[in-house]
């Protein structure tokens, strides 16, 4: 199964040029408890801003350059990628996620009702997904944010 998992702001919005720009423990931890089930994809911006991997599966790096942290692999071609691996969370940053929500089998998404004036964004979901389930709001550092999944539609 491919998930996708992203934090948004009310205009869609993933991060600025300085990473995530909002501080919300909950989804922090929300975030660490599902992906630690599978392998994960992240893109070269996501790889930087980590000092270990992820989780104790394996952490693929999607980039042309040089993954030299211990615990991250490689992988340049996202076509092969998705053809071997069958049980991955993609986790950023915008390219990665443009490159692989049309292979997606479910979204999901922290909605946090504030923007934060953010430069890089997250795709729109399109008709072929459904949302099947969404959280009460819940309120941390004054931001109101919830939690949102949404399930490809078999057509």
């Amino acid at each position: 199964m491919i998930r996708l998992i992203v934090a948004v702001d009310n205009k869609n919005g993933i991060a600025n040029e300085n990473g995530i720009p909002w501080n919300l423990s909950s989804e922090k931890k929300y975030y660490r408890d599902k992906i630690k089930s599978a392998e994960i994809l992240m893109g070269a911006g996501v790889y930087k801003e980590l000092k270990q991997p992820a989780n104790a599966h394996k952490n693929f790096v999607l980039t042309h350059k040089f993954v030299d942290k211990p615990g991250f692999y490689k992988v340049s071609n996202t076509k092969i990628f998705f053809e071997e691996h069958k049980d991955v969370w993609v986790i950023g940053g915008q390219s990665v996620y443009d490159l692989s929500i049309e292979l997606a089998d479910e979204i999901y998404i922290t909605r946090i009702d504030q923007d934060f004036k953010c430069t890089k964004f997250f795709p729109e979901i399109d008709s072929k997904f459904q949302l099947v389930s969404r959280s009460p709001k819940f309120i941390e550092n004054n931001i109101d944010f919830y939690y949102e999944v949404y399930k490809k539609i078999d057509r």
